[in-house]
This record gives structure tokens, C-alpha cells and sequence, in this order.
């Protein structure tokens, strides 16, 4: 299985916005092996996922409790999955939402995150997915986060001071139309 997530990361790379760093980045830890959470506590990949609903206009946002910001929702990925398969399990695991496999979205953005904090966590590549989803289908998982909300893309501009979400929300707007 590791052998096809390298495949499907670099068919990410190759195809996803990002910085020209970031990207570069994402090649050399993919040159360097050991992508996961679970082989390298120090720097490995994982999925970030933007929930909004085109009918209210809006996004929805977490206030994480480790990262003590209000994020979209995300997750590391674990042995034997694929980007996807940790978007589905992660929507599933922290919103209580079960993706529709046959819409399955690609993914639109890359960034990094440099963590300073008391984790073992240093660096977070992050492949960014945005879904569309009811305002009203979730049952979230209070254990990781302080609150969630929806919100329209102005007020997640407002309240999020986190660089890589302001990012996403930008580029996805701007992808809306």
C-alpha cells in the first residue's frame, strides 16, 4: 500500500495548487520515504478538509483544540490508506459524516505547517479537500475541538488567523467562481 500512496501523492503534486516551495517540499519527503504519522512523528502527511454548502453559503470551521485555532477539519494518514480514504474516515470520525464515494473530490491545494509547540509533530504536509455537505449533517466529536461553526467566507476571514486556512479559503473562492 505504501507503494500506491507514493504513486497517488505524486499524481497530487504534480496536479494540485501550491507554492512552487511547498510543492518542492512535498517531492522531498516523498523522495525520503517514512510519509506517516506513524514511521516519522516528526514531519509526515496528512489531510485537511473544508466542509461548505454552496445553497447557504457557507464554510465550516473548527477551533481545534491542539492547535488552538479555528481550522477546517483534518487528520493524519494512517498505514494502508490513501488521501482519500483518511477524508473519508476523518469526516466520519470527527463530523459524523459519511462521504458519497461517488463524489469523491480532488484535491485543491497544498501547504505546509511548521509546528513549534510540545508535540513531537515539527511538519505537516497537508493535501486540502473541499466537500459539500448539509449545514445540517454533522455530529461532531467535542473530544478535539473547543467549538465548530458555520460560517460565510467572510467571517472565517475574520476568525481565522491561521496563514494556510486563509489560503484555502482564497483559492476556493476563487475556484467558485
Amino acid at each position: 500500500m505504501n507503494n500506491n500512496l507514493e504513486i497517488v501523492l505524486q499524481k497530487i503534486i504534480v496536479t494540485t495548487r501550491g507554492d512552487k516551495t511547498v510543492k518542492q517540499r512535498f517531492l522531498q519527503r516523498l523522495k525520503q520515504g517514512n510519509l506517516l504519522k506513524a514511521d516519522n512523528e516528526k514531519s509526515h502527511y496528512c489531510v485537511f478538509f473544508l466542509p461548505y454548502s454552496s445553497k447557504a453559503k457557507k464554510i465550516f470551521l473548527v477551533h481545534h483544540k491542539k492547535a488552538d485555532k479555528w481550522i477546517p477539519p483534518g487528520g493524519h494518514i494512517e498505514k494502508g490508506e490513501l488521501p482519500t480514504n483518511t477524508l473519508t474516515r476523518e469526516l466520519q470520525e470527527e463530523l459524523g459524516y459519511t462521504l458519497n464515494k461517488q463524489n469523491m473530490p480532488k484535491p485543491f491545494l497544498l501547504t505546509r505547517v511548521f509546528i513549534n509547540n510540545s508535540f513531537p509533530c515539527n511538519e505537516h504536509l497537508d493535501i486540502w479537500y473541499a466537500v459539500e455537505t448539509p449545514t445540517d449533517a454533522f455530529v461532531v466529536d467535542p473530544s478535539e475541538f473547543y467549538d465548530t461553526r458555520w460560517v460565510s467566507f467572510d467571517e472565517a476571514e475574520k476568525l481565522s488567523a491561521d496563514k494556510n486556512t486563509l489560503n484555502a479559503l482564497k483559492i476556493f473562492s476563487n475556484l467558485q467562481g
